[in-house]
């Protein structure tokens, strides 16, 4: 009973308590922890066989048996150390616990340590021959605590880079920062990328939303002193990429134009196609901004840049801006841009970027009223921000899935969907995510008759994007307080919500998308009102514009109010 409590429910813990026991009469006289059990339990072997278990463990949990000879243990001892040890499958065995294996090998002195972690990296290029390179892993870690620094910054680098590849971003950016850490005690440092190493691990740290990390990994990347005009340019686009991922939009201008300014008298094709690129990203921020119009005419600079140099990447990312700016001001093409994008982006192999036109395509089709086009593409796009590694941008693609899902009457599936993209976003401190979220739980309790709650999430909502200066959405979140008034009863609130939002989106140039869902709304207000006249006005002028925009599911709704109302004259 006594040695049941004091595990507390850790069947490790009770497994090492009763081992003990074999030494110790009374409970209460153990170690108090189970590090110190395992410890103690270590320190009862035989010196031979102590010492052979703590060579193992500089190997790792998995250990190979041919590298463990060569480091010079007697490795027919093994069957003695069969508590700490189990035989694995080829020519390996692997330790019981990873507390097993930390404490055996917190017992090494630190000179022993690196004498050990030396003699692995130096017997498993022995085995390897010229095929070393395939371990890097492992030979990064043991050639960097075995003092071989150089050498770790090269398979540090190799092992990253492969990670890199294959989209395992948490690995390749641990490889990234071993490499650094390598540098950093190499007294001649030359022959080392240390510009392009930090500008990778800005990127894979990027990749995995954590956006602090990246802005200091490309900061020092431009500051490095092998850094030219042209790579520091190039490094100004990725922080402004960064800074608009926090929703810092006018930091990110800032950098822009930093680096347009850096690029400046500066000739040649690898000048011109990162100047393609800081003139994409500006469309982009002004577009998050809600500056459609003056975003549409940089998207369009951009592609004429890009076409000139020949830079089939950043035309693909400025093609797709170009066709996120007409979605916004209600520009129809026979052949959207991003479809453009897309197939240069598939050619390349872009997975993250194919994901980002999936989702543009996904908002058109939104727009346009094709809903089930619409989750064909959000659902594409999430697969492929998955098996690129960004479980961030796989939330946005969640969240507009339950935007469709919410419109389509599916409550209860959207609301779960909202909330699993919530915790990622908090996770990784994204707010302008965590705002749109919120804005549309808001629909979501509007339509379920907790008004009070709504309007609460809006007024939150709206004042981050107020602080954000993103127009967009403010406008949005406003015409959904408006609706909300309006299915609550308060007609005369909605409408007077309803007219000023109206008033300020006709004013504001390129703020288009919700004046057919205002005019509705005023129509569905006046209706209320018993203003029959007022709301077949509305409400033509709900239906023109919709028509306008191709915007079938609002000309569908504002048709339907007409009809249900008897009011579908010259409609």
């Amino acid at each position: 009973s006594a040695l049941v409590a004091r595990a507390g429910g850790n069947p490790l813990y009770l497994g090492e308590l009763v081992a003990a026991m074999a030494t110790s009469a009374d409970a209460l006289e153990l170690p108090d922890s189970i590090e110190g059990l395992i410890s103690a339990r270590i320190d009862r072997l035989v010196p031979a066989h102590r010492r052979l278990l703590r060579t193992a463990a500089v190997l790792g949990m998995d250990v190979d048996i041919p590298v463990l000879a060569r480091v010079g243990a007697a490795v027919d001892e093994l069957p003695h150390l069969s508590e700490f040890l189990a035989e694995a499958d080829g020519g390996q065995v692997r330790f019981r616990h990873h507390l097993v294996r930390e404490s055996a090998y917190e017992g090494l002195p630190f000179r022993r340590r690196a004498e050990l972690h030396g003699r692995t990296a130096a017997a498993i290029e022995e085995l390897a021959g010229p095929r070393a390179e395939e371990r890097a892993d492992l030979l990064s870690v043991h050639c960097f605590h075995g003092a071989r620094y150089r050498d770790a910054w090269r398979y540090s680098v190799v092992a990253a880079d492969r990670a890199r590849a294959q989209y395992a971003n948490a690995e390749a950016a641990e490889g990234f920062d071993r490499a650094l850490a390598a540098a950093r005690r190499v007294r001649d440092r030359g022959g080392l990328d240390l510009l392009g190493v930090r500008e990778r691990l800005g990127d894979v740290a990027f990749e995995l939303g954590e956006f602090d990390r990246a802005r200091r990994a490309l900061r020092a990347a431009r500051d490095e002193a092998s850094a030219g005009p042209v790579d520091r340019a190039r490094i100004c686009a990725k922080l402004a990429m960064v800074e608009e991922s926090s929703t810092r939009y006018s930091t990110g201008l800032r950098w822009v134009t930093r680096g347009l300014q850096t690029l400046a008298d500066i000739p040649g094709d690898a000048a011109r196609r990162v100047e393609g690129e800081l003139t994409t990203r500006r469309a982009r921020l002004l577009h998050f901004q809600g500056r459609d119009r003056e975003a549409l005419r940089w998207a369009e600079v951009a592609v004429e840049q890009a076409e000139a140099c020949g830079d089939d990447l950043t035309l693909a990312h400025a093609l797709e801006y170009l066709d996120r700016c007409q979605v916004a001001l209600g520009i129809v093409e026979a052949e959207p841009a991003a479809q453009r994008s897309l197939a240069i982006y598939e050619a390349a192999g872009q997975v993250a970027a194919q994901a980002r036109i999936h989702n543009s395509l996904g908002m058109r089709a939104y727009f346009t009223g094709d809903w089930v086009l619409s989750l064909q593409h959000y659902r594409a796009a999430e697969e492929a921000y998955l098996r690129a590694g960004r479980g961030w941008g796989a939330a946005t693609c969640q969240a507009n899935i339950a935007e469709v899902l919410s419109d389509q009457g599916h409550l209860e599936e959207a609301t779960d969907l909202l909330e699993q993209a919530m915790r990622v976003w908090r996770g990784i401190g994204a707010e302008s995510e965590v705002t749109f979220g919120e804005y549309l739980l808001g629909r979501i309790d509007a339509r379920s008759g907790r008004l009070d709650q709504a309007l609460a999430r809006y007024a939150a909502a709206r004042g981050f994007c107020v602080a954000a200066g993103e127009e967009g959405e403010v406008q949005l979140i406003d015409a959904l307080r408006a609706e909300a008034l309006v299915l609550d009863g308060r007609a005369g609130d909605g409408l007077a919500e309803a007219d000023r939002a109206l008033a300020e989106a006709l004013a504001a140039p390129g703020l288009v998308a919700t004046i057919p869902l205002l005019h509705r709304i005023r129509g569905a207000a006046l209706l209320a009102t018993g203003d029959r006249d007022g709301a077949a006005a509305a409400l033509r002028e709900s239906v023109a514009t919709a028509r306008q925009r191709e915007a079938r599911h609002d000309l569908a709704m504002a048709l339907d109010l007409l009809l249900a109302h008897g009011l579908e004259r010259s409609s």
